[in-house]
């Protein structure tokens, strides 16, 4: 606790290979009651640039088994939203384009469903955390203000869209019929 109260603490990440789960994803701390609600979401945005890393399977979800993990335990301790697991799978990719043209892997994008990682692709993942750190540290917060504003206007379609298909019987199916 004494380095954190003297040294500003932006991010922890502990890196795993998964053996179940496909693609690259991240295991964050959502803060339910907080004010920095959302903020844990901020850093998988970032790595979202990288082909390889998957935002879809990403999930802050804390659940009781996962207490003692090092991200839960210092998201706790220190208060960090930016306290992560990032899985890379043994299993491959399930992504549409993993772009391997450019790491010489000669596949040239397209599917990649069923492609084991290779280094190439690890390496491209681990250079897309200098740019997020970069980005985090941005003494003008741009891009981090920018994807706030993002998920703020998503979770406000989403609220309208629920709201509206209450309003006309709940059923949502108004909107389906091509009208």
């Amino acid at each position: 606790r004494g380095y954190a109260d003297a040294e500003r603490l932006l991010l922890f990440a502990d890196l795993h290979g998964h053996s179940r789960r496909h693609n690259i994803f991240a295991y964050g701390c959502e803060a339910s009651k907080s004010a920095l609600r959302g903020a844990e979401r901020v850093f998988p945005r970032l790595l979202a640039d990288c082909p390889h890393f998957s935002l879809p399977g990403c999930s802050y979800k804390v659940m009781k088994s996962k207490e003692s993990t090092g991200r839960v335990v210092v998201w706790r301790q220190f208060a960090l939203p930016h306290s992560f697991t990032i899985e890379a799978s043994f299993c491959g990719a399930r992504l549409p384009s993993c772009g391997d043209a450019a790491q010489g892997g000669g596949g040239g994008g397209g599917s990649s469903s069923g492609v084991h990682f290779h280094t190439g692709h690890l390496r491209d993942m681990g250079a897309a955390i200098v740019p997020a750190l970069v980005a985090l540290t941005d003494p003008a917060q741009m891009r981090v203000h920018a994807i706030l504003a993002g998920m703020a206007a998503g979770a406000e379609a989403d609220a309208a869209a629920a709201a509206a298909a209450l309003q006309g019987g709940g059923d949502g199916d108004e909107a389906t019929d091509g009208k």
